[in-house]
């Protein structure tokens, strides 16, 4: 329910994107949902909450990054009051807006058909809805005052947001360092602020104060929409009070509940309106930007009142929300079941050479695939090679000059090169099934049979015993091979075998991009890179790569970027 005036509990609210694509039809229905009454019983926001306040330390060992209301609070000289010019601040558990908007008179080009402000002198983008709509409102709270308003007067007010999701603790009954709040992985929390309330005039100067305004009802709403239909995510909640009441009472709460079979994962959307009500309608803003974009972010149009819903993406908030368990198949990982992450927010697998000295070989081998000059990494990718073959690797000495690999997943390059496309460098690592993508893109360079420089002095062949492919699967020697074995011989033991094939010493053959995602070895037609190194280390990071899989809700098909810090 959305409360007014719920104090937080715990340090849980105290306290360090995939995103579904909307259609047309789905559009249209959105619009139509937030702008329809609220039911008879949605539950009512309490109003009067306090503000979110940072938290000075941690019960355990995951950082929400909590951010606080004045956190995202857009101020006036950031955007010169400009309407729906708004600060966004997008986290994994978070998410947050803060806008100016504005009720002004528009007036319909009887040419175009566009609606354009009446008599317009400032060019300030204003809320586009009806030339009656400035009038109507300023008669309502202005009622009394003597001083004639004109047409370039305007009712303005600020919004600001916040969401808070969590993440399960092993039962999945409960969320990680929210010990006695009673909530659940998949709730999201929502903190609304409606402020500075004020009639200014076309500069933007106020005419009249908060003070001054009164007998205007305004409604808060905040509705949920989600992209399954087996996931209810909540109910609508509502609040309603006057002008004045907000001006000494600006704060509100909601808490949904998002109900989600079992494994079951889905996206809610949280879709908070205003409506301001005279006694000739209603009228609804959105709280949140009006944008659409493209799947990569670039905006490509703003939708406008009266136009056609538009397609792609809008700056709607959505949390992704599953009922799955992370971590259940290795003792070494806390289990994480359930939780809900933001969509926009971009997860990134940050790895730092001070703090995670317990597998800096592997930071170091991933830096140095990440290098734009890597060409003299293994394998060497040499024009004309045939990727599709992995048995027949390429030579370490024979065949054109190896070229520069395009490896993803490095959340620091650039996202667009200087003609203005996407950067192969900067796109993300998109995590496959687990348990099938590992093994398809560790047997792209491991535990198969290889055949190295064929019809050269150097010639070898490693094989695996065996004379079907089961018995060959079966047989643990395929375990002693791979491709870090050929190109870094120094880095084992010197082989006492005929086939030259080396043994021991404690390395492993390290790969990246990561082999549990889909720009692995297997994939990458040789944009990627092995090393032999520490075995111990390539195991602790392994595990550290699970634990930000769970922590963070890293599923099948879900995106991430990798940073490497000093």
């Amino acid at each position: 329910p959305l409360r007014i005036g719920a104090a937080m509990a715990g340090a849980i609210d105290e306290v360090h994107t995939y995103q579904r694509s909307f259609g047309a039809d789905d559009v249209a229905s959105l619009i139509t949902s937030v702008t329809a009454p609220a039911p008879a019983a949605a539950p009512a926001l309490q109003k009067g909450a306090t503000s979110i306040r940072a938290a000075t330390a941690q019960t355990g060992d995951f950082d929400y990054d909590r951010l606080k209301l004045e956190d995202c609070i857009v101020s006036p000289s950031e955007t010169g009051y400009a309407d729906y010019d708004s600060r966004i601040r997008e986290l994994p558990y978070n998410s947050c807006w803060s806008a100016y908007l504005y009720v002004q008179d528009f007036e319909q080009d009887p040419d175009s058909g566009n609606w354009r402000k009446a008599n317009a002198k400032r060019p300030a983008s204003t809320t586009p809805v009806s030339k009656w709509w400035g009038k109507q409102i300023l008669d309502e709270i202005l009622d009394g005052v003597t001083e004639p308003f004109d047409d370039d007067d305007a009712f303005r007010f600020r919004a600001t947001w916040i969401i808070h999701s969590y993440l399960g603790d092993e039962t999945g009954n409960a969320v990680v360092d929210g010990a006695g709040t009673g909530l659940k992985p998949t709730d999201l929390k929502m903190f609304i602020r409606l402020d500075d309330f004020a009639v200014v005039d076309e500069d933007g100067r106020v005419k009249y104060s908060a003070g001054q305004l009164s007998g205007l009802p305004i409604q808060l709403m905040v509705d949920q929409g989600s992209s399954s239909p087996t996931t209810d995510c909540g109910d609508a909640a509502v609040t309603a009070a006057d002008v004045s009441e907000w001006r000494t009472h600006p704060d509100a709460t909601a808490i949904f509940h998002p109900k989600l079979p079992a494994s079951g994962v889905a996206v809610c959307s949280i879709l908070p309106v205003v409506n301001i009500y005279t006694d000739d309608g209603t009228l609804t803003l959105y709280l949140w930007n009006q944008k659409v974009l493209d799947e990569d972010g670039k905006t490509i149009g703003i939708r406008r009142h009266g136009s056609d819903s538009a397609y792609d993406l809008r700056w709607v908030p959505n949390f992704r929300c599953d009922r799955k368990v992370f971590g259940a198949d290795n003792p070494d990982i806390e289990d994480r079941f359930g939780g809900c992450v933001n969509t926009r927010a971009k997860r990134v697998f940050v790895m730092s050479k001070s703090r995670d000295a317990e597998f800096v070989q592997v930071i170091d081998h991933i830096e140095e695939a990440l290098n734009p000059n890597n060409a003299g990494t293994f394998p060497p990718r040499r024009p004309g090679h045939n990727w599709s073959t992995p048995s027949f690797p390429p030579s370490r000495y024979y065949g054109p000059a190896p070229q520069n690999k395009a490896i993803p997943g490095n959340w620091a390059a650039p996202r667009y090169n200087s003609a203005g496309q996407p950067n192969p460098a900067g796109l993300p690592l998109r995590r496959g099934e687990p348990g099938v993508t590992n093994t398809q893109n560790r047997k792209h360079f491991s535990q198969i049979e290889m055949h190295m420089d064929v019809g050269q002095p150097e010639e070898m062949h490693w094989l695996i015993p065996g004379n079907t492919p089961e018995e060959k699967e079966e047989n643990q020697h395929r375990f002693y091979i791979n491709y870090c074995k050929y190109y870094m011989p120094q880095a084992y033991r010197p082989s006492t075998r005929e086939d030259k094939l080396p043994k021991g010493m404690g390395n492993q053959c390290d790969e990246y991009p990561f082999a549990s995602t889909m720009q692995g070895a297997s994939f990458a037609q040789g944009n990627y890179s092995v090393k032999a190194l520490n075995g111990v280390q390539n195991r602790k990071q392994g595990d550290a790569l699970l634990k930000f899989y769970g922590d963070y809700r890293v599923g099948e098909g879900n995106k991430f970027w990798v940073l490497i810090e000093p």
